[in-house]
């Protein structure tokens, strides 16, 4: 498609093997495992840069529902 960028929406996934693999690895060697939910993370850190969301639903105004949120 023309004017479309697919490097900018890229997102990075991952297969269930090298997942697999890397908990036996931590299972063997008793390490300990972290998460974070990536949609969250902004909550985390000060952002650098703005940031704009869609409204999410049950929270759109009447007449204003083509506006964004800008995170803080």
């Amino acid at each position: 498609m023309l004017g479309i960028d697919f490097g900018d929406i890229f997102s990075p996934i991952s297969k269930v093997t090298p997942i697999r693999l890397l908990l036996s690895v931590i299972a063997a060697f008793d390490f300990e495992v972290e998460e974070m939910d990536v949609k969250t993370t902004f909550l985390h850190t000060d952002l650098e840069e703005e940031i704009y969301m869609k409204q999410p639903e049950g929270f759109t105004m009447k007449g204003k529902k083509e506006l964004v949120c800008k995170l803080k």
